[in-house]
């Protein structure tokens, strides 16, 4: 079977993306794959496909498909992606035009399904790409039964795991970690933590997700950055629509949340160093308390449309929050810009995104009948209203903050593993058995504690 993306119903995407595993780049021959190739090639043989071709034309790329099939049971993956691009495949020994051709005889034999072009997500909306796309699918059909049969001897073979990278802020390239100590150690942990979700099972309407497997991306050196992102699995980029109905090990999941946590860490810093100055701006200016405080609520400053929002309401039977989704987003350009300038114009590019698809997918808009905007006053206001971590603002904190986000989740991965909790990280949150939550929970609390040497300022939400 042979079906293009393009003609697939885009709710369904996300599940080619969680139950795939990127193809192994470069052949590894195993011995114990030998005879399952020899076996496809017996197969073929016997219906009439050319034994000089199976010997010396397509072998290669028959080694490839076995090995990437292997790669698709040790981690329960549905699909592989691989590319159908030529230059991808330079310098390797599998040719891309023969592959094509591998692929076409498989499909044709009924051994294999292939979902042709590329896909990208947000929030439901997708741009397609056409039959050249990057990263099409193979699902192993007639295939797979040859090759599970030799699998297991050499599964522990094919090692999954993640990495810890150190890349180039402005280029992305990796950067050499020999003079970076510490690696090691987290290494270490990774390693620990992805040979723990080997067991896990991740399931989506009873169907199993490819195995979690993590790396870890800092920028620069170890002091920015160093979140976790999945190398092997889905769960991290679905929608919430989706990621609600997951199941862990047969049960049901929640999601834990630290609300707006970025605000929320500096102002607990700004608390630990000077908790009167931080209490009593919250009283006069905010008019809360630590507990009740809310870094994006205010927006007063702000004009809505009439006639848009009531559009809105009247089409989906309530308002939309247009409000506090700019002032979250003011507050954390202000975080992570480097100038009051550069700050207007991140608002300004993300206004007009944001009214660009207000006619056509309005549930999708973030600032939905939102007036015009005069941002000095936003720049300001914000000041105004954070003046306790003003500091903070307009200073490019967006890496020193992740590092912190990220070094709260190492803790709350040490933890869970040593009471055989499992959990899918999420940056500011985790997703977690609902049976387990009091106790992630906890976990989640004293992990921001012991990092930020507080928890005034410690807010965690369930989303689900």
């Amino acid at each position: 079977m042979i079906k293009y993306f393009k003609d697939i119903p885009i709710e369904e995407h996300h599940l080619f993306k969680s139950s795939s595993v990127h193809c192994v780049k470069e052949l590894r021959y195993k011995r114990h794959l030998g005879k399952a190739l020899e076996d496809l090639k017996e197969l073929l043989r016997s219906r009439g496909v050319h034994a000089y071709k199976l010997r010396n034309t397509y072998h290669e790329e028959l080694w490839w498909i076995v090995q990437n099939v292997s790669y698709c049971i040790k981690t329960r993956a549905t699909y592989f992606s691989y590319d159908r691009s030529e230059k991808y495949y330079k310098g390797m020994k599998v040719s891309f035009t023969q592959l094509l051709k591998v692929l076409d005889l498989l499909e044709e034999e009924g051994l294999v399904d292939l979902y042709i072009g590329c896909s990208y997500a947000i929030n439901f909306n997708y741009i397609t790409v056409g039959e050249k796309g990057i990263k099409s699918r193979v699902k192993p059909t007639g295939i797979l039964k040859i090759v599970e049969k030799y699998h297991n001897k050499g599964a522990p073979k094919i090692k999954l795991g993640g990495s810890i990278e150190i890349r180039k802020r402005d280029t992305k390239e990796p950067i050499s970690m020999m003079d970076e100590g510490g690696v090691s150690l987290l290494q270490d942990l990774l390693d620990e933590y992805n040979k723990y979700l080997e067991g896990v099972i991740v399931t989506l309407d009873g169907e199993p997700l490819t195995v979690h497997q993590y790396n870890k991306i800092y920028t620069d050196n170890l002091e920015g950055g160093g979140r976790y992102y999945l190398n092997i699995g889905g769960s991290q980029n679905m929608p919430k629509e989706l990621r609600c109905k997951l199941e862990i090990d047969g049960s049901g999941v929640a999601e834990l949340d630290y609300s707006a946590m970025h605000p929320r860490v500096l102002y607990e810093l700004a608390f630990k160093e000077d908790p009167q100055k931080v209490r009593k701006h919250l009283e006069e200016v905010c008019k809360t308390s630590a507990e009740d405080f809310d870094p994006y609520s205010d927006g007063n400053l702000l004009k809505l449309l009439p006639n848009r929002i009531k559009e809105f309401e009247d089409e989906f039977g309530y308002e939309p929050n247009t409000v506090r989704n700019f002032m979250k987003k003011a507050l954390l350009v202000a975080m992570n810009s480097e100038s009051p300038t550069k700050a207007k114009m991140s608002l300004a590019y993300a206004i007009r995104n944001d009214k660009a698809v207000w006619d056509e997918n309005p549930k999708m808009a973030e600032f939905y009948g939102l007036d015009l905007v005069d941002l000095d006053k936003v720049i300001e206001y914000v000041k105004l209203l954070n003046e306790p971590i003003s500091g903070s603002l307009f200073a490019g904190n967006s890496l020193y903050l992740q590092h912190i986000d990220a070094s709260i989740m190492d803790k709350i991965v040490l933890y869970a593993m040593q009471v055989d909790k499992p959990i899918l990280p999420m940056h500011d949150g985790v997703i977690c058995k609902e049976e387990d939550l009091g106790y992630i929970k906890h976990i989640m609390e004293l992990a921001w504690g012991e990092q930020l040497g507080g928890t005034s300022f410690c807010k965690i939400k369930r989303e689900y």
